[in-house]
């Protein structure tokens, strides 16, 4: 009998006779240091596009998280935005995206490894506004449908008409509106993107709801109703021209004078939104908040404005946000003076930008004025907006706001009514402006590549720097353009664009030229065989603080370091296996300065390369001396497709065509 080891033995003894056992546990394993963050590179980032930024520090492992906060919420703490786009590049370096829209103000970062382990920096970076929040010229909307409420997600613009039917309009990136109507049972008045909710009866102690999905192609889903008890706090009608959707909870406002409790007779009740559609159990979000006046909520806030009587007070209230807080609204107590102490202000947000118009003749129906919220939720300085509303003449009003983000554009629609008619009024919020220059500096000789970044650019824009044209312009989008700078001064230079409408911009001390390139490549070329492989090269700066960028114009080559850097440094980058049979070409361009990328293709071969076929010929007959020879195709890479063609026509071959390793027969 063959004897087991002696460990195995004396385990399975113990198992048997139920004999107590001591156990040796294994050695403590010690725990990885916390991450800690040290710096964010570019210290600036514009809101009006993605940006990537780089991350400095310690003890990153990968397969890190990095979430960004404001540094300048109040009481309860702000909402966490997840960074996309996380790279691990070593455990002193990460590189992620920051996304579009972030609210202007001082940003935290904080990075936390899988073992969730997390360490931060405070007022890491800056998110700078890109626009001024001035509204052009309004036009009227031709084609639009009567809306008795117009709700606006997703690019298009939702008018339901209170008669069993919603038209809805896809926004163009120009503002044009297309049109297709359907018929939808109610109204739909609040939205988060993905479902549109809306009051439909109540009875005491309860309050029916009705909930509808946005389809994938826009068009609105079947409606479904819900029955809320909601404790004797019936939500009413009143709340379908001012709940709000903030953070999963809609906030519905309640009235003494239709329902609430005793004790507090205005408050807010926060409802959870179910993945399906679906609420969930109310909540009294707020009983110190004043819910009978308009609402409106922005960039994950909701704020509201009580006109008691006719009147306007003199603050526009932050009520909070949700997120992670059961529906609590918490940092309320933000207040901001309006600069408009008059009755029939309607406030609205869109963007990142607060809007108080007129709402009727009476006042002053040419003036709106604007505030921008900033980190945190609180006001800039109020500002007039140029032109505001058209003219209302014997108005009855306005009937709804919303605003529809439209590609890099949003617009702002309104309806107004007058006496027995009606219009639909568009305006375009965005501003043309140049935020920065990339590289910010070169040769006075000039020549050297730039990317211009900033807002609605258009085809025909121009630009200039220190009052000569740049070359070779390119409008790649609304907020891109790449040129080549002209010669030029040392010294600093600004930058001035004129729109194709005519708008100007300026940028002072965009760039800066220097007697000889500031920025210096250790190559500008670099070759790789059809393998993936990868690359780095040195940028050596002669003691100036420029700023350059790296960019790839192909697929096939990514730039794996920072794609922004101040001064010397390192660009790392990989190729992509070319699994193709012809070479490929892609160029970097880094520090404006372009670096050729050259990688070999996939080859083939065939053995033997030539056939003999002998033959004699027996009464003027040439009869063949060999059978048919077989030919081995091989390939230098991926399975690449192949076929065997002859150019005489008693050639024979079998098998013409296959892909990869293989053989043919000719005859």
């Amino acid at each position: 009998m063959m004897s087991r080891p002696q460990a195995f033995r004396l385990g399975l003894a113990c198992l048997l006779a139920g004999v107590a056992a001591v156990f040796v546990p294994s050695p403590v394993q010690s725990r990885s240091a916390a991450p800690a963050v040290s710096g964010v590179s570019p210290s600036q980032v514009f809101n009006n596009q993605p940006m990537a930024i780089t991350i400095t520090g310690t003890g990153f492992q990968p397969g890190a998280t990095v979430k960004v906060v404001t540094s300048a919420f109040g009481a309860g703490g702000a909402v966490p935005t997840a960074l996309s786009g996380v790279i691990f590049v070593s455990s002193t370096t990460l590189m992620a995206t920051v996304p579009a829209n972030l609210l202007a103000g001082a940003y935290s970062v904080s990075v936390t490894n899988p073992d969730v382990q997390t360490g931060s920096l405070a007022n890491a970076f800056t998110v700078v506004q890109t626009h001024s929040g001035v509204l052009g010229p309004w036009q009227t909307v031709t084609n639009s449908p009567v809306c008795s409420n117009a709700v606006g997600a997703n690019g298009r613009l939702y008018c339901f008409d209170g008669a069993g039917h919603v038209a809805v309009g896809a926004v163009a990136a120009d503002g044009t509106v297309a049109w297709q109507t359907q018929s939808s049972t109610y109204e739909g008045t609040m939205t988060d993107g993905r479902y549109f909710w809306t009051f439909v009866s109540q009875t005491t102690g309860q309050s029916t709801i009705g909930y509808a999905a946005i389809l994938p192609d826009g068009s609105v889903g079947t409606w479904q109703t819900q029955v809320l008890s909601s404790g004797g706090t019936q939500l009413g009608s009143g709340g379908n021209g001012s709940a709000q959707v903030v953070g999963g909870y809609i906030y519905w406002p309640y009235d003494a004078f239709i329902c609430c409790p005793t004790s507090n007779p205005r408050g807010f009740v926060g409802i959870p939104t179910n993945l399906d559609g679906s609420l969930g159990v109310p909540v009294e979000a707020d009983g110190n908040a004043d819910g009978g006046g308009q609402t409106t909520a922005l960039a994950g806030y909701l704020y509201n404005v009580f006109a008691a009587f006719g009147t306007i007070p003199s603050n526009l209230t932050l009520l909070g946000h949700s997120a992670g807080n059961g529906g609590l609204l918490t940092g309320v107590g933000i207040n901001n003076p309006t600069p408009v102490p008059f009755a029939g202000v309607r406030v609205f947000g869109a963007g990142a930008y607060m809007y108080a118009v007129f709402d009727s003749s009476a006042a002053q129906p040419n003036i709106t004025y604007r505030a921008e919220v900033r980190a945190g939720g609180s006001f800039g300085t109020w500002q007039t907006t140029t032109p505001g509303l058209p003219a209302l003449g014997t108005s009855l009003g306005i009937g709804w706001i919303t605003d529809v983000a439209a590609g890099a554009r949003r617009y702002v629609f309104a309806q107004l009514f007058r006496s027995g008619t009606s219009e639909v009024v568009e305006a375009e919020q965005n501003i043309f402006a140049a935020l920065s220059v990339s590289p910010s500096c070169g040769s006075t000789a000039g020549g050297t590549a730039v990317t211009i970044n900033g807002g609605d650019f258009q085809a025909g824009a121009g630009f200039t720097l220190a009052g000569q044209a740049v070359s070779g312009l390119t409008i790649l989008d609304h907020q891109t353009a790449t040129a080549l700078t002209p010669a030029g001064s040392v010294g600093a230079a600004g930058l001035t664009g004129v729109n194709a409408d005519g708008r100007t911009t300026t940028l002072s001390q965009a760039f800066s030229y220097f007697p000889t390139a500031p920025l210096v490549l250790s190559a500008t070329s670099a070759s790789f065989t059809r393998t993936a492989g990868s690359g780095s090269l040195n940028v050596t700066s002669s003691g100036v603080a420029c700023g350059w960028t790296s960019t790839s114009d192909s697929s096939f080559v990514t730039v794996t370091s920072a794609a922004s850097r101040t001064g010397t440094g390192a660009v790392t980058y990989t190729v992509a296996a070319n699994t193709g049979v012809s070479p490929r070409t892609a160029v970097l361009t880094i520090a404006g300065q372009p670096v050729t990328i050259t990688q070999a293709g996939s080859t083939l071969a065939a053995s033997p390369a030539a056939l003999n076929f002998g033959g004699t010929n027996k009464a003027g007959m040439l009869s063949p001396l060999t059978s048919a020879q077989t030919v081995a195709v091989s390939v230098s890479g991926a399975s690449i497709g192949w076929t065997a063609a002859a150019d005489q026509p008693w050639v024979q071959i079998s098998n013409p065509s296959g892909a990869g390793i293989g053989r043919f027969t000719v005859a």
